[in-house]
């Protein structure tokens, strides 16, 4: 009976020391938490990493280091795409240098590993520097932007002003404002020529023109034609419409 009695009184010692030298809750919190720090996966399986932040409930960016390994998602979901490694990095939205990573390798075919701690053969320093040496050194290839070029219901009995074309709408019939280019390397010059080839057509000009805008307006055969060309940004474009 007195073992038992002396057994109760440490416990409740134990508890009282406890309620003593406890910190205040949250006090040593970190801002955020993500487990694993290390997570292998096979293709075609996704995992959702867990992110904590104190307080609770802050909203978080996600991002990967390499997306064609694997991609990330708003809510934390790791979706592997090839076999490789990358880093899957969350960061506090209002906070942005507030952040955690975890280490990613997407095998061919396995389980799914999960470390808490990284592997102490893992140096994700290593594996990160690696990975943008070899982006750096193997940059993807630049898309050409595809050649623009007057449309092709253009009517056939007005020529084409010289110059790149740079946009142009209006092929769709559903079309209500007619056909529009848009045009660079072309001076105020070829634009006051253009207009003039098409007065010498039987084209009736009226000009609007302004301080800092070139504006004609060309009617004739059916058909409304409007040259503009701005004086500040250089940008030539050219309208027709029934």
């Amino acid at each position: 009976m007195k073992k038992f009695i002396l057994f109760l009184l440490i416990v409740s010692l134990s508890f009282l020391a406890c309620a003593v030298f406890a910190e205040e809750p949250g006090a040593s919190a970190m801002p955020l938490t993500l487990y694993p720090a290390y997570l292998q996966t096979p293709l075609d399986l996704p995992v959702v990493l867990d992110a904590e932040t104190y307080p609770a409930g802050q909203r978080l960016t996600w991002s990967s280091t390499v997306p064609s390994v694997a991609t990330v998602d708003e809510e934390g979901c790791v979706t592997p795409v090839s076999p490789g490694e990358t880093a899957i990095t969350c960061a506090l939205a209002d906070q942005s240098y507030v952040t955690a990573t975890c280490g990613v390798l997407v095998v061919a075919e396995g389980d799914i590993l999960l470390w808490e701690y990284l592997p102490e053969s893992v140096d994700m320093d290593a594996i990160i520097a690696a990975l943008e040496a070899e982006e750096a050194a193997n940059p993807p290839e630049a898309q050409e932007a595809p050649e623009v070029s007057w449309p092709d219901t253009w009517p056939d009995v007005f020529p084409q002003m010289e110059g790149k074309v740079t946009f142009a709408y209006g092929d769709s019939p559903e079309s209500e404002t007619g056909l529009m280019v848009e045009l660079e390397d072309t001076g105020l010059d070829t634009a006051k020529a253009y207009v003039s080839t098409l007065v010498a057509l039987g084209l009736k000009a009226n000009d609007y023109s302004r301080e800092d805008n070139y504006y004609v307006s060309l009617e004739g055969n059916g058909y409304e034609i409007i040259v503009t060309f701005d004086l500040n940004s250089l940008e030539c474009k050219v309208m027709i419409k029934k």
